[in-house]
């Protein structure tokens, strides 16, 4: 997702930084997860798009904490201007690059990981940025907890056929695969901005979830 530069969306997160926004230095980062991520139920979404999906599930669940992870900083700035407005307490916000997630972040934090309409990267040239190729599937299973699930939801079947094959092949389980995935109301999900367009143009949407249980050598 592509949105122009606005002139509030700097001075708006530089403002929020420190609450809302945590940066990307080592104290801050150390902040959230001593701190926002200690208690309760933890869910991480990269990429947020305008943010209607964290910040929906976010007045659905006030108990459950929800971190979100955008790459663009017009984008994120969007998102930062729906908490305010709804008043949640339970989100928080990084501007940063989804690869950089591993290193960043400590071990075993989220319960769910949902990737909600990323670009699917269709050229072949371009795989490694899909964000269910190994690489990004390594730093999934270090950041969820034992039994902790990643949630995919897409309209495009080129990405939802490269993630089961990627999944199978770095021996994750997939527990749900639905290829015409219909429009649920409950407190685990939300209609995204993308999926109602796509919705309304007939499309169907992908999902599915997976888990990874670490195999041992003797099992």
């Amino acid at each position: 997702m592509r949105l122009r530069k606005k002139a509030w969306a700097e001075p708006l997160i530089k403002k929020h930084t420190g609450d809302i926004i945590v940066s990307n230095e080592a104290s801050s980062i150390k902040k959230l997860e001593d701190d926002f991520l200690r208690n309760n139920e933890n869910i991480l979404e990269i990429g947020t798009g305008k943010g209607d999906f964290i910040t929906g599930l976010a007045l659905k669940n006030p108990n459950i904490n929800y971190l979100g992870i955008e790459l663009s900083e017009t984008i994120l700035a969007v998102v930062l201007k729906k908490t305010i407005e709804l008043d949640l307490k339970n989100i928080r916000l990084i501007n940063m690059n989804a690869k950089d997630l591993g290193e960043m972040l400590n071990p075993n934090l989220f319960d769910k990981i949902h990737l909600n309409f990323s670009d699917p990267w269709p050229k072949n040239r371009h795989e490694s940025r899909r964000l269910t190729s190994k690489n990004f599937l390594e730093s999934y299973k270090k950041l969820l907890k034992t039994g902790g699930k990643l949630i995919l939801k897409t309209d495009n079947a080129g990405l939802f056929d490269f993630s089961l094959t990627s999944l199978k092949e770095n021996n994750w389980t997939l527990e749900t695969v639905n290829y015409d995935y219909p429009l649920t109301n409950n407190n685990q999900d939300v209609e995204t901005e993308y999926e109602n367009r796509f919705r309304n143009l007939g499309q169907k949407i992908h999902y599915l979830i997976a888990s990874y249980k670490e195999v041992k050598e003797d099992e």
